[in-house]
This record gives structure tokens, C-alpha cells and sequence, in this order.
């Protein structure tokens, strides 16, 4: 049957062979047919991106990997979660992987809690973190009322980078935010507020800025990506 169907196949009329060095080119050019493609692109990046934020799990790891200090661990990758005694109590923890190494999050109704994986048994190694229940609430809050997936999402795109980012999530007040994307292997540090989103430079500069109304226009691309595939929000 399959050699059958095989053969079908290749006597479409429609159908155009390519050699395979050509194969992505053809595919791009036949995706850029769709008249959605580009708003469709833009709600799956900011769609990870929010997640991140709002998702308990990824909000809790993220703050968690923030809080670390001297200085914050950058969230590269979170992995499945597990039972395990911590500290003398039955937790449930997270494997993480940052750009220091490989961690363990503890997620728990009181907030989160990052460990070090230690060599030898038992793995739980040294307490890094420890972020508290409000302070997770108030960053998946202020993300959602500036705005803050659309503003990284943007800012990335300027910025020719990427924008499929791990999110760290770093500092936190009544009505902004400061975040660390990492794209590849490039680590932008991002400030959102009520009226604007700024890239901030190692060095403290403003190296660049979106206003709120250009992300409300790019939050409108991403809602109509999203609207093309009928996917609930």
C-alpha cells in the first residue's frame, strides 16, 4: 500500500519536486502565502512568552531563579516535576536548568524555593532562594497589566533577536517589572511598565524603547493570530 500510494502521489499534477537544498526556501515561500503568517508567528512567540509569566510553575521558577544573589540565575529550561523530601519535608520539586547549572525548585502554595543539585545522594544540595507567594502574584499581576509578553516580544524583534526567550523573572513593584530574556545565547535585561517597555543596557542605559501604544498594536497582531487559528484564549 505504501508503494502504492507512493506512486499516486507522484503523479499529481500539482505536485513539485525539489532538490533538498531547496526544500527550506520552498516551504518559506509557500508559508509566506498565508495571509496570516506573520500575526499567526507573532501570537505563538508572545503565547510561550506569557506563559511563562502567568503559569504558576514557570512564574514561581522564574522568580525564584531571580532571587538568587549575589546575582540571579538566568532560567534556561524548566523539566518535569517530581516528589522529594526537602529540608525534612515531602515537596514537590522542579528540575531546572540555568546558565549556572542544573537546580531544583520546590513549588509550594508559600512561594518557591531554589536549590542546588548536589553529586551525591541525597541531591538536594544548598538553598540559593527563597521567593514568597505575593511576590510571584505581583509579577504575573503587573505582567499582565502592562502588557509585559507583547512589550519583551517586541523589543526582541527590534532588536533582530529571536523572541522565543526563557524569562527571569527580576525585580517587582506596584506597576512595573524588570525581566531578563534569554534568546540563545544572549541575555536581555527588559523593563515593563504601564507606559512603555525599555531595553536596558549592562551598564545601567536605556538602549531602547517601546511605547505603549506600539505595544497595544503588536498585542492587536498577536489577538488576530490568534483569532486565524480559533484557538480560545
Amino acid at each position: 500500500m505504501t508503494r502504492l500510494a507512493a506512486q499516486w502521489i507522484a503523479g499529481w499534477p500539482e505536485l513539485n519536486p525539489v532538490a533538498k537544498e531547496q526544500y527550506a526556501s520552498e516551504i518559506e515561500r509557500v508559508a509566506q502565502m498565508n495571509p496570516y503568517l506573520s500575526q499567526r508567528r507573532i501570537w505563538r512567540s508572545v503565547h510561550g512568552i506569557r506563559f511563562q509569566m502567568i503559569d504558576s510553575v514557570q512564574i514561581t521558577v522564574a522568580a525564584a531563579c531571580g532571587a538568587t544573589t549575589p546575582d540571579p540565575e538566568l532560567k534556561v529550561m524548566v523539566l518535569s516535576g517530581f516528589d522529594i523530601d526537602v529540608e525534612g519535608e515531602e515537596c514537590k520539586a522542579f528540575g531546572v536548568k540555568t546558565d549556572k547549572g542544573s537546580r531544583l525548585c520546590v513549588v509550594e502554595e508559600a512561594g518557591g524555593r531554589l536549590y542546588e543539585v548536589a553529586a551525591v545522594s541525597p541531591i538536594v544540595g544548598a538553598r540559593l532562594s527563597v521567593v514568597g507567594a505575593d511576590t510571584i502574584a505581583n509579577f504575573a499581576r503587573v505582567a499582565q497589566q502592562n502588557l509585559a509578553a507583547e512589550a519583551i516580544d517586541l523589543l526582541l524583534r527590534k532588536l533582530n533577536l529571536d523572541p522565543a526567550a526563557m524569562i527571569t523573572a527580576l525585580r517587582v513593584s506596584d506597576d512595573r517589572a524588570t525581566w531578563c530574556a534569554v534568546t540563545g545565547r544572549t541575555g536581555v535585561l527588559v523593563e515593563t511598565l504601564a507606559d512603555r517597555g525599555n531595553v536596558i543596557g549592562s551598564d545601567g542605559e536605556l538602549l531602547l524603547t517601546v511605547t505603549r501604544a506600539e505595544i497595544e498594536h503588536h498585542a492587536a497582531d498577536a489577538a488576530a493570530g490568534q483569532d486565524s487559528l480559533q484557538i480560545p484564549a
